[in-house]
């Protein structure tokens, strides 16, 4: 069993990885390591990281979510789209919002970081929408509130998320 309680961040992502892959290494051919993911959030170019180490394990783990999978973590179930997961009693909401940064406007870059953030803005809209979100909702992200998911919407958005009772 492996637990991912945390923010997404370097440290966390690099203990979690570190801790995976001991734990497969350790795995009999036929076994299934439990994983499970928890987290308030945390830094969107993470992401990336945390997925490509699930997708490697893919056929050696078994994902459970436990509390809330928030900001990032909502990112993460989009991207674990292909796998079977397993939503825990004690699972509560997700939350979806757009991407935020501190940018200062003397920057050079400032630009360039307002056009990326408007791109991905759109890129998670329609995501959303493709989700089945309504579209009143998808507005409102766009606009940058936070869209709140309960368990129940969580479990329709997401065809591969499955209760699972103890």
């Amino acid at each position: 069993m492996i637990l991912f309680d945390d923010r997404i961040d370097k440290d966390s992502i690099k203990e979690f990885s570190n801790e995976l892959e001991s734990k497969i290494k350790e795995l009999d051919k036929k076994e299934i390591l439990d994983v499970y993911l928890s987290t308030a959030g945390g830094h969107p170019c993470y992401v990336s990281i945390l997925i490509n180490k699930l997708v490697k394990y893919k056929s050696k783990i078994k994902i459970f979510l436990l509390d809330s999978m928030n900001s990032s973590g909502f990112d993460l179930l989009w991207y674990l789209k292909d796998f079977e997961i397993y939503m825990l009693p004690s699972f509560r909401l997700s939350v979806a919002h757009k991407m935020a940064v501190s940018v200062s406007t003397s920057l050079p870059e400032y630009d360039i970081y307002i056009k990326q953030i408007y791109k991905d803005t759109l890129l998670w809209a329609s995501r959303l929408a493709e989700l089945g979100v309504s579209d009143t909702d998808v507005a409102k992200f766009i606009k940058g509130e936070d869209l709140l998911f309960s368990r129940e919407d969580i479990l329709k958005l997401f065809s591969n998320i499955k209760e699972y009772e103890l």
